[in-house]
């Protein structure tokens, strides 16, 4: 049994997927939490194993929802049986981190935020470390690059500073702080692959600016760097697609 508080942002229309996604060795498991009851809840999320003949070893992992702030209240283990217990995480699974903005995090999207829909697809681990409203400026300044480093990924996706284009940074300060989480990424993680995303669709003339200079910064990282990678960012979503919040 998972335990969980939260309250959801009241916006009057919001879409957000406000139930906890469950997985059981990487594959979701259908219907084992429905959505809470208006924009303050607490939930209680249970899940039986049936009877087997032997022990099994499961690894479950629960996707927490991603518009709305949640107190994880602990875990319950119910038996008839025997004394249930957990054992320490032993998971061989590819470790995925996502840093990003709103657009990683998933705030208020229909369904899975892609971190989550990628590693269900390729049987990874994700780590969605996507944050409404995060900026590259903040990133560098809070050594965001480091704590990626610390949660010991295998792939590492960076799709970073398309709210710094909206506030009215200029490109080369974006992409100068981009380059400084990459920096803190490289220092405590020097071998993890990354891939580095340029912005998706913007309403905003400067973003191509700005994808203009980090291509260039990348491409020239690139050349030292044989583990670094540049995704362009427009062509993954089709033009009459459009977010929430008008991008």
């Amino acid at each position: 049994t998972l335990l969980s508080a939260g309250h959801c942002k009241d916006c009057g229309s919001c879409s957000n997927q406000c139930e906890i996604t469950l997985l059981r060795d990487g594959v979701r498991v259908p219907g084992a939490c429905t959505p809470p009851a208006g924009t303050e809840y607490r939930g209680v999320l249970r899940f039986k194993v049936a009877d087997q003949p032997a022990p099994e070893v499961h690894e479950y992992t629960a996707v927490l929802p991603s518009g709305a702030a949640v107190d994880f209240l602990g875990v319950v283990l119910e038996s008839r049986d025997v004394q249930p217990y957990l054992l320490p995480p032993t998971s061989s699974r590819l470790r995925y981190v996502a840093y990003g903005d709103s657009i990683t995090q998933g705030w208020c999207g229909r369904g899975s935020p892609y971190p989550e829909a990628i590693a269900e697809v390729n049987g990874f681990e994700a780590i969605n470390m996507g944050m409404q409203g995060l900026t590259a400026a903040f990133g560098a300044t809070a050594g965001h690059g480091t704590a990626i480093g610390e949660q010991r990924p295998d792939l590492v996706t960076v799709m970073i500073g398309a709210n710094d284009v909206l506030k009215g940074d200029s490109a080369e300060t974006i992409t100068k702080n981009v380059g400084t989480i990459l920096d803190q990424l490289r220092a405590e993680a020097p071998h993890v692959t990354t891939v580095v995303i340029t912005p998706t669709l913007v309403p905003d003339n400067r973003i191509g600016h700005f994808r203009a200079a980090l291509r260039k910064e990348v491409h020239g990282r690139i050349q030292q760097d044989p583990r670094l990678f540049l995704l362009e960012g427009a062509p993954l979503l089709p033009s009459s697609w459009q977010f929430l919040d008008g991008m």
